[in-house]
């Protein structure tokens, strides 16, 4: 006869004050980038993306957070399968475009190859030469005193940034205590104790070697959400490449219908049409800051159609509307030519952004690598 099995899986919240943004996040408003679900844009040009970071249980029954999905529970200390993790969900806004998104994921990326995979590394290691120590020969611990060795496991723990009382990841918690615990060589009344000592040990370097395996995951993930930008940004720049082709001083703003205005002219036709493909492709970015300098551009684009269809050719080059268009998608353009150095900061005001986003950013936000 067959038993109810527990649903096992990560429990997820997120701040009560932020439910408004999960649900713009996953309104139609919002489109994915490339497909990717975890990155999308709005109406606006602006990004958002999926990031979890863990919260211990407490802080999930006592601040303002909201569940979001359920979990299950299985095990005992020492056991393969301990406590699920409580993770907080954060929808984190990019105000700056699509190349700090981009600075962002490889981050990331970074981050969690190596600090999270040196961290475990160091743990797992340690374990493995003190189960190696500790089964062979005890006795020689015993005379060494466990005091010194459980000393080194902390030098070693505080090298690596690794706190148990401020890892707020409770089953990396649990690993550095039970290594802690393992190095002692005692039980909880004090007592050397092989056997307890060895379980703990045997329990740090299972789990570490468990979490070890959330690595690869993790970077497939933020991997994909950096390949979709990467992607994403090709396609606007691509746009932004032939519109700055044909705005350039020596393209069609020095073709003789605007280049001297007075003199008349039997037929403008391609010049109308190539102004028409010029505007329809400005407004094809669909990211910041592509988007925003993009339509820019077209409303002056629109602006000289409509001098040239009334035959108004010298207002055209008294205002200098190529010049301006030019500037505006030449200056994106230009400035924004390397992903990685950082580009001056957007000027836009809070007041100016949607209102879910503004609410977000008037909190300080702190990322954290699921660790």
């Amino acid at each position: 006869m067959g038993s109810a099995t527990a649903e096992v899986g990560p429990a997820v919240f997120i701040r009560e004050q932020h439910r408004d943004l999960l649900t713009y996040f996953n309104s139609p408003e919002c489109r994915p980038i490339a497909g990717c679900q975890d990155i999308r844009y709005d109406p606006d040009g602006f990004l958002y993306y999926t990031r979890f970071a863990h919260i211990t249980s407490l802080q999930a029954q006592e601040e303002q957070f909201v569940r979001i999905s359920h979990s299950g529970q299985t095990g005992t200390i020492f056991s393969a399968s301990t406590r699920i993790p409580t993770l907080e969900m954060k929808i984190i806004p990019l105000k700056r475009g699509i190349e700090s998104g981009i600075r962002a994921m490889t981050e990331i990326i970074n981050d969690t190859k190596e600090g999270k995979q040196k961290k475990l590394s160091s743990i797992i290691g340690r374990a493995q030469t003190l189960l190696e120590v500790y089964a062979l020969d005890f006795d020689s611990a015993r005379l060494r005193g466990f005091g010194e060795v459980a000393q080194e496991t902390t030098d070693l723990l505080q090298k690596s940034r690794l706190d148990p009382k401020r890892i707020l990841d409770e089953e990396m918690a649990r690993i550095t205590a039970w290594l802690l615990k393992g190095s002692s060589g005692q039980d909880s009344r004090q007592r050397d104790n092989r056997l307890i000592s060895l379980m703990a040990l045997s329990a740090a370097h299972q789990h570490a070697h468990e979490k070890m395996k959330e690595i690869s995951p993790t970077v497939l993930k933020y991997t994909a959400m950096r390949q979709a930008l990467i992607f994403q940004r090709t396609r606007e720049r691509k746009f932004f490449d032939e519109a700055v082709n044909w705005l350039r001083p020596h393209a069609l703003a020095a073709d003789v219908v605007f280049k001297y205005p007075e003199k008349p002219v039997a037929n403008w036709g391609t010049e109308k049409a190539i102004l028409s493909h010029v505007s329809y492709i400005l407004r094809q970015p669909v990211v910041n800051p592509y988007k925003k300098s993009g339509q820019k551009a077209a409303a002056i684009i629109d602006e000289i159609a409509t001098f040239l269809a009334a035959n108004e050719r010298q207002k055209i080059k008294d205002m200098g509307l190529f010049d301006g268009a030019f500037n505006i998608i030449n200056k994106t353009f230009a400035g924004h030519a390397s992903i990685y150095q950082h580009a001056k900061p957007d000027e836009r005001s809070l007041g100016d952004l949607p209102k879910q986003l503004r609410a977000y950013q008037e909190q300080k936000i702190v990322d954290a690598v699921v660790e």
